[in-house]
């Protein structure tokens, strides 16, 4: 194969605080500045990676997704931090009473209807599940429309070479995304969709159209061919590895940042928990039978009250550690940047016919990716 210069964007800039704030979606084309970029390094083989229909699809699941996954977050946040609030201000009541007598009755009430608001909205806003339900709907709308984009070149890629080499043949090409893209919106439901991939267990059920299950022809070697190769080795890996990495920064965007700090507040709690609760004990023990409940009362109940509010920020962190899935995202961004930077290296070595099939277990890669992100959300409770 010839050697053909290949899509190379200047390094990104430093993400900034939470680089998912307004991510753009390059490997669609989004952004105007990186849709300007492919046409003027790329005129010709741009226009099989510029897809407006597609974009304009994906907008509306993209922005219904993020708008019921904060509602969900909140929702969610709003059950654990009553409930908490609920657990520490009942620790506290004991000491409370010895303190203020007349007002023990009111704080037991606010204490009991912050336990019952708790309850109330952590089911009806979040067991329940429906914003869940309505967040990984949308959301793999939108994974799935990525990867028809993609799917689509790369089972399609002779035709491809074709239509940039030769820019009259365009509209067969865009006769063939207009045919994919409906067949796609009159696919199955959604929620149908979203059943069989649960039930696809052994990750084999990727392609988008029963086509593509089979390995398509090699594209002959030409310029056209190399230039193809190189825009996707950007589009579709590059830009995967950039997400991933980022993920895995540090920064409360990253939930590797966010589990350990999580996760290491609540053994500092725990500890706290364990040595109050040995302090309780050597005072209960130092405290002679003639003096129980009288002079030593105050401070039995104040460190009860420490002890039962340590538990209870233990439980609020061990739940939003759970219900934030944020273990189980760092290892699949941990596994899925390891993955593409395995098929990156094999991409980069290999001739045209390998090189195709290590694009398709890109896509391959990238539904196990989705299956494992949405059936971790899916069985997470609480906090999503």
């Amino acid at each position: 194969m010839p050697q053909v210069r290949l899509l190379t964007d200047p390094p990104p800039p430093a993400p900034p605080a939470n680089p998912f704030a307004d991510w753009p979606n390059d490997d669609l084309l989004f952004s105007q500045e990186h849709r300007d970029f492919i046409w003027r390094r790329h005129p010709q083989a741009a226009a099989i990676f510029d897809w407006p229909e597609l974009r304009t699809r994906f907008a509306a699941h993209d922005a219904p997704a993020g708008r019921f996954r904060r509602r969900s977050r909140r929702l969610g946040m709003s059950a654990v931090l009553l409930g908490c609030a609920s657990l520490i201000l009942t620790a506290f009541l004991g000491a409370i009473g010895q303190a203020a007598p007349a007002a023990t009755p009111y704080l037991g009430a606010f204490a009991a209807l912050l336990a019952v608001t708790s309850g109330v909205t952590g089911f009806s806003g979040v067991l329940s599940g429906r914003d869940k339900a309505h967040w990984l709907a949308h959301r793999f709308s939108t994974d799935r429309m990525r990867q028809l984009h993609f799917q689509l070149i790369v089972n399609n890629l002779p035709l491809a070479a074709e239509v940039v080499a030769d820019p009259a043949r365009l509209d067969q090409w865009e006769a063939l995304r207009r045919g994919a893209l409906d067949r796609f919106e009159h696919m199955q439901p959604v929620s149908d969709a979203l059943e069989r991939m649960r039930r696809d267990v052994t990750l084999d059920q990727p392609w988008l159209d029963d086509a593509w299950v089979r390995l398509p022809d090699t594209p002959a070697p030409s310029p056209a061919v190399g230039e193809l190769f190189g825009i996707l080795k950007q589009q579709r890996f590059g830009i995967q590895k950039r997400y991933a990495s980022y993920k895995l920064m540090k920064g409360l965007h990253s939930p590797r940042t966010r589990s350990h700090l999580v996760r290491t507040g609540a053994d500092v709690m725990t500890v706290l928990a364990l040595l109050t609760a040995a302090a309780l004990g050597i005072l209960h023990a130092a405290t002679p039978p003639a003096e129980a409940g009288t002079s030593n009362a105050p401070a039995l109940l104040l460190v009860a009250g420490v002890g039962g509010m340590l538990a209870a920020l233990v439980l609020a962190l061990r739940v939003l550690d759970e219900g934030l899935q944020l273990r189980s995202e760092t290892e699949r961004y941990e596994w899925y940047l390891a993955a593409i930077e395995a098929l990156e290296r094999r991409f980069d070595v290999g001739d045209a016919h390998a090189k195709v099939g290590v694009l398709r277990e890109m896509e391959r890669l990238s539904y196990q990716e989705l299956r494992w992100f949405t059936v971790s959300f899916d069985e997470a409770r609480f906090v999503m």
